[in-house]
């Protein structure tokens, strides 16, 4: 099979039967995931490091960590999720080691999942996104949780309402109240 059959063989799949063809010893299927994330990853990092040397650097090391863990991925989240955990966690360590912080209010049109933006806006969203991040670790942990399902697992206010057993008005509100909370840590 040539690579371009291969690479459209591999588009087909979801994250977690990548995954599972991995784990069987099929390494072009985390090569796909490579191919899948290293752009969310390197952004990320780059929101980070405000250098891209640093951040290609960074985002390979965490790539390769990730493979490395991946047979402890046991799929209660998204594999993207588990991703973004290790990808923050990293940068946040980073961060801790430089001391180099960067805040600006978080707007509420902030939106993680938008695949097509141009990559200026990717950059922006990214550090918005790095801002935001850095002051979650400080939020009490349901607020953290509504923030994260909401806006990094790009939930629905009914998919919110079913998981943590609320009604709708409690979601939004608890969205808002959080959402304040972040603003005036910026402040």
């Amino acid at each position: 099979m040539n690579e371009m059959n291969s690479k459209a063989k591999y588009n087909q799949y979801t994250d977690q039967n990548l995954i599972d063809l991995f784990k069987r010893g099929d390494q072009e299927a985390m090569g796909a995931l490579y191919a899948r994330y290293y752009q969310k990853v390197y952004y990320k990092c780059l929101s980070f490091t405000n250098d891209p040397d640093e951040a290609f650097d960074l985002s390979e090391d965490i790539l390769m960590k990730a493979f490395d863990k991946v047979g402890s991925f046991k799929g209660t989240s998204s594999f993207s999720t588990w991703l973004f955990s290790i990808t923050y966690n990293e940068c946040i360590e980073l961060t801790r080691k430089t001391k180099k912080y960067s805040f600006s209010k978080v707007d509420d049109q902030f939106d993680l999942a938008d695949d097509n933006e141009d990559v200026e806006d990717d950059v922006e969203r990214s550090r918005k996104e790095a801002a935001v991040l850095n002051l979650l670790a400080d939020l009490p942990e349901s607020d953290r949780e509504i923030l994260i399902m909401k806006y990094m697992d790009n939930a629905k206010i009914g998919e919110i309402q079913a998981k943590l057993g609320l009604s709708a008005s409690a979601v939004k509100m608890r969205l808002s109240r959080a959402k304040e909370k972040i603003n005036k840590m910026m402040l």
